[in-house]
């Protein structure tokens, strides 16, 4: 009788164990989702350029470790996609448009920002309200697109605006 009951009882050990060890699995099975940032501009480059993105994480701009693009010259509008370092939660960001010193103008339609497959900002949003244009980029009203103002303390860029902090805030 003794050993039924020492038997009942590690059957019912292991068998409760078991069932712990199914609900860990299940837990470790789930995939956190890192965030995964992506910006889109869309634009016109008609020579070989280079464009960097410093985003702002914890408060601070990383300026030392800028995130670059190669874009090949073309007389035809582009989208050109830089993907961000994954895993981390962009505050803000700051574009560098050009570091061709003979890339005097520069075509932008558009410009859109996702978070893994989640759109932040749209094509179709109006980005010169969540981007403003820096000190060396100016509007050519005749051409539609942006003057570069290269040789200047800083590369022609646009920075995030406070309405593009609150969007990536969310």
């Amino acid at each position: 009788m003794n050993k039924i009951i020492l038997v009942s009882l590690i059957s019912f050990l292991l068998f409760s164990c078991g069932d712990g060890t199914k609900k860990d699995e299940a837990i470790d099975e789930k995939v956190l989702v890192a965030d995964q940032f992506s910006v889109t501009i869309n634009g016109l480059y008609l020579k070989d350029d280079v464009i960097s993105i410093v985003y702002k994480k914890d408060g601070y701009f990383l300026s030392g470790e800028p995130v670059e693009k190669i874009v090949k010259g073309s007389e035809l509008p582009q989208q050109i996609t830089i993907d961000l370092p994954k895993g981390e939660k962009i505050q803000n960001l700051s574009i560098n448009l050009s570091t061709n010193k003979e890339q005097n103008e520069i075509g932008i339609t558009g410009i859109s920002i996702k978070n893994n497959d989640k759109v932040i900002l749209s094509e179709s949003d109006n980005f010169t309200t969540y981007f403003l244009a820096g000190e060396f980029v100016s509007w050519n009203e005749v051409t539609s697109k942006y003057v570069m103002k290269h040789g200047g303390k800083f590369p022609p860029a646009m920075g995030g605006s406070e309405q593009l902090e609150a969007l990536l805030d969310n």
